[in-house]
């Protein structure tokens, strides 16, 4: 899959990019399921972050 974002994106690769979760040191793991559940946009909550969907709603 990052051969063709690569086709695409020559400069980097987007944040889709592929990588084995199971083979990162565990403090990579945390830090990317952090961004992975409260970082990155959510198509549930319209689009935003967690943190723009809570600071919206107060």
């Amino acid at each position: 899959m990052d051969a063709i974002y690569t086709k695409y994106f020559p400069a980097y690769l987007p944040a889709r990019t592929v990588i084995a979760v199971r083979e990162l040191p565990a403090g990579a793991r945390i830090q990317w399921l952090w961004v992975y559940n409260h970082e990155r946009p959510n198509m549930a909550l319209d689009g935003y972050t967690p943190k723009q969907h809570l600071a919206k709603a107060a």
